[in-house]
């Protein structure tokens, strides 16, 4: 099992292991996860999404950088009892500032984030009922969000994809 972890933090760049195979140091994603306390799969899909995307893109957009964020591994277990809120969800998705009604599931955590964390940022109203989720992911978005800047500083991007994500805060 430390094997397999080791293996996989290694093929992600996390960790380094020199020729011996018994000694082991950081690399820069392992150096932020650890700083900025993010779990593994958030910012292994942060540097995949950017390595993979890099082609494709000069700059990321604003609304990139947030469908990204939202799908924070931290988000995954915040919201309960979604279920019986789909409806009150999707109305709480009108009018945003980035669309959110086509093919959207919401009652996926990251759909949810998403839908809060746009409200928020636009400063419309937020029903009672979502405050404690609100504060959840607010409590946990800006070390995210500091994370993922460095993630992006560390490539290739442009200067522009990482005022975008600053923005965010």
């Amino acid at each position: 099992m430390i094997e397999d972890t080791i293996q996989q933090l290694s093929e992600s760049t996390f960790i380094s292991v020199a020729e011996n195979e018994t000694d082991l140091s950081a690399d820069n994603l392992g150096r932020i996860a650890s700083h900025y306390y993010v779990k593994f799969n958030t910012l292994d899909n942060f540097a995949r999404y950017f390595v993979n995307s890099r082609e494709q893109m000069s700059s990321f957009k604003v609304k990139d950088i947030l469908d990204l964020f939202s799908q924070a591994e931290e988000f995954q277990n915040l919201v309960v009892d979604t279920l019986s809120r789909e409806g009150g969800m999707r109305v709480l998705a009108l009018n945003l500032s980035f669309d959110m009604l086509n093919d959207r599931d919401f009652t996926e955590p990251s759909t949810i984030v998403n839908v809060l964390l746009q409200r928020h940022f636009s400063r419309k109203l937020i029903p009672s009922e979502y405050k404690k989720e609100l504060d959840a992911i607010l409590k946990h978005s800006i070390r995210i969000l500091h994370a993922l800047v460095d993630v992006i500083s560390q490539g290739d991007s442009t200067f522009k994809s990482v005022i975008n994500c600053i923005e965010l805060m």
